[in-house]
């Protein structure tokens, strides 16, 4: 065909019909791409979802007058005040063979602890010329200092993993088997499990004996404490006797 031949009228039309199929089809094409799309976007959704992870708190916490509590985590602690000095009912530097001497200490989690727990004494440690003499037992009470007292000792419980019923001194390894104590989240008051209210009695010499007025353990406890000072003539410090309770956090 000559390009420069003039277009009859047959081929003019047939050239536009051509034009207008091929613009109807991708006319066509366009509409159903739209309508792929738009029914596949009815047919899938998304949801998403998340969640929030982080540790929770738990300290314990010790207090020796029932209402005020620290750490006292130890000499590795940061605080000044390591270790909570006990506040016995009688002198415990002036004491006389077989006397006992009662102090209370109360065992918490601290305010901001978001997990109850569970504690059991993990170590007793003496030191001082007395170490071989002295012995000890741990008791519960309901309150505070209640009945933390020669007078009303009669009155309280003794714990289980805290030492022997006849006493224990307070350089002998711990029973075996201890069973611990429950405290309540949030420093929570009581009752169980909120604060665990104890009492240390210390007996120098084995655990008082009778009233008698010859008591083979009185003799034993002069003895022994007669021979301790024999030992250490020259040693007038006080012997230190340390109680360690360890915690543990539990899910509430």
């Amino acid at each position: 065909m000559n390009a420069n031949a003039p277009i009859t009228p047959d081929v003019q039309l047939k050239q536009q019909e051509r034009s207008r199929k091929r613009k109807a089809i991708l006319a066509g094409g366009v509409v159903l791409g739209l309508g792929a799309a738009a029914t596949l976007a009815a047919w899938s959704d998304d949801v998403f979802a998340d969640g929030l992870f982080n540790t929770g708190a738990f300290e314990l916490q010790g207090s020796t007058n029932g209402t005020t509590f620290a750490d006292y985590d130890g000499p590795a602690g940061p605080d000044p005040a390591e270790t909570a000095r006990l506040s016995f009912n009688l002198d415990s530097e002036t004491m006389t063979p077989s006397q006992t001497v009662y102090a209370p200490l109360t065992i918490a989690t601290s305010l901001d602890s978001d997990h109850a727990g569970s504690f059991t004494l993990d170590s007793v440690e003496a030191a001082g010329k007395y170490a071989g003499v002295l012995t000890y037992r741990i008791f519960t009470e309901p309150t505070h200092g209640a009945n933390c007292s020669a007078a009303s000792a009669g009155n309280l419980s003794l714990v289980t993993w805290a030492g022997l019923p006849t006493g224990s001194p307070v350089n002998s390894p711990l029973p075996p088997v201890t069973l611990p104590l429950q405290v309540g989240a949030n420093q929570a008051a009581d009752p169980v499990p909120g604060r665990q209210h104890l009492c240390i009695a210390v007996t120098l010499g084995a655990v008082p004996p009778t009233a008698l007025p010859v008591d083979p353990v009185r003799i034993a406890n002069q003895l022994a404490v007669e021979v301790a000072d024999a030992a250490a003539p020259t040693d007038e410090n006080p012997t230190t006797v340390t109680w360690v309770f360890n915690g543990q956090s539990t899910d509430i």
